[in-house]
């Protein structure tokens, strides 16, 4: 059986945003979204829920203003806030785009990603859950001059 891998799933990734106080923030134009990535413990093993379908993550790479790039790895969950505000970063990026009346995330789009706070921890030995809140920026369309030409003509 042959398979085909896009070679941007080869490539090494930018490297990972760090949030490491909060008010930390990343910036940036989103170049390339990947939703079908799977959780992963520190074993490298894939993360389930109890009934064992995999648990996803949304990776986004952004373009920052002076060119870098970097990854957001972007868990969702509902948490209980503890300190400061925000949300798990997925459902903070839901919410932003819904703010901005976009039904989609979209490339080229602005994203902005703030830490704003932490939730309690659900599980002995582990850290406390970061929180977020975000904006979103839709990209602007674009008319082409063939996009012009044609409607025209067709006028």
């Amino acid at each position: 059986m042959s398979q085909s891998i896009p070679i941007a799933g080869l490539a090494g990734s930018s490297p990972s945003a760090k949030f490491t106080t909060i008010g930390d923030r990343v910036v940036g134009r989103i170049v390339s979204i990947d939703n079908e990535r799977v959780q992963t413990d520190f074993d490298g093993n894939p993360v389930t829920f109890s009934d064992g379908r995999p648990r996803p993550m949304l990776v986004i790479e952004l373009e920052q203003a002076d060119g870098t790039k970097v990854s957001l790895y972007s868990k969702g969950g509902a948490f209980e806030v503890v300190e400061g505000e925000g949300q798990s970063m997925t459902n903070a990026i839901v919410a932003a785009v819904a703010d901005a009346g976009a039904a989609t995330l979209d490339a080229g789009a602005e994203l902005a990603v703030v830490f704003t706070g932490y939730g309690k921890v659900t599980k002995a030995g582990r850290d406390r859950p970061k929180l977020f809140t975000a904006a979103y920026k839709p990209a602007t369309q674009r008319v082409g001059l063939g996009d012009i030409f044609s409607k025209e003509q067709s006028a």
